[in-house]
């Protein structure tokens, strides 16, 4: 209910074809993955599109339209300055942070996960590990490998690609989801041009059912064991894995590891998941901690 107001301000205010944005011209497009949730049990997309320049308090800013799927992508009003992309909240007419494509290795970036977020005050604090060039296209763009080191209920687990945005979810997303968007399956735009990050066979729009071969495929790719488990896990696959993350029942991240042997004495008795990241997807398993 509280994005509702969003969906009916927007058509007021998108104005003429302005766009002027270094990142995210007018026509470029997002599918971000929806895993299984409760219901149904397949595996389904969101998609996001920026529709170009719109006018909001006699300030140029971006209008990307989406389609809500929890978290993963909404309509929203964002803003480049620099390297800087922030976003508008509609709740006090500010602009937060949302990416910072200048940032440098060490750099704190402070990201505010919400425009009208009522549940939490925290912000999401991220620390940039590395820096890494990623070729697309011939484009060698910086992809950010990045830590969050607080753990509000929201998170933005993936890795960042300029001009691109987050590999997991373009947004932050709320731990309470069911299912959490992400990842990435596909961006292009008329500068970067297509880029499919190969999951579900770099299929961008499609559902899969979550059944037959898609569930054989993902269960031969990752296996962890002994599960349940009463202090660590081993994590197998026969793809490189980039790292692990750990996260509870309701979402919030907990912490990453990069090797395959994962510590899990410190937890409480309980159900986990674990997101596993390879070369080309995530893959998500629950575990359980006797």
């Amino acid at each position: 209910m509280k994005k509702l107001y969003i969906l009916l301000l927007f058509p007021l205010i998108l104005g003429a074809n302005l766009s002027a944005q270094d990142y995210f011209p007018e026509g470029a497009t997002w599918y971000y993955d929806v895993p299984p949730g409760s219901f149904p049990f397949q595996y389904t997309y969101t998609f996001m599109e920026c529709k170009g320049d719109s006018i909001f308090n006699n300030d140029t800013l971006t209008f990307i339209e989406g389609t809500v799927s929890c978290s993963t992508g909404w309509d929203a009003l964002i803003k480049q300055n620099g390297q800087k992309i922030y976003q508008l909240n509609l709740c006090d007419s500010s602009l937060n942070l949302l990416y910072d494509f200048g940032a440098s290795v060490g750099d704190t970036l402070v990201i505010d996960p919400d425009p009208c977020d009522t549940w939490s005050i925290d912000s999401i604090i991220l620390v940039v590990d590395s820096i890494k060039p990623i070729n697309i296209n011939g484009n060698i763009l910086n992809q950010f490998f990045i830590t969050q080191i607080n753990f509000p209920f929201w998170a933005f687990p993936g890795n960042i690609i300029e001009g691109i945005g987050n590999t997991y979810s373009f947004y932050p997303l709320y731990g309470t989801c069911d299912p959490w968007g992400g990842p990435l399956r596909c961006y292009n735009d008329t500068i970067i041009g297509e880029y499919k990050t190969g999951i579900h066979g770099g299929v961008c729009d499609t559902n899969y059912l979550v059944v037959g071969i898609e569930e054989t495929r993902m269960n031969d790719v990752v296996k962890i064991f002994p599960n349940p488990t009463k202090d660590k896990i081993q994590v197998s696959s026969n793809s490189i894995i980039e790292e692990i993350q750990l996260f509870d029942i309701q979402g919030r991240f907990l912490f990453s590891a990069k090797k395959r042997t994962v510590d899990l004495s410190s937890l409480s008795k309980g159900v986990y998941i674990v997101k596993i990241h390879l070369k080309n997807e995530i893959v998500n398993k629950k575990i359980i901690r006797e």
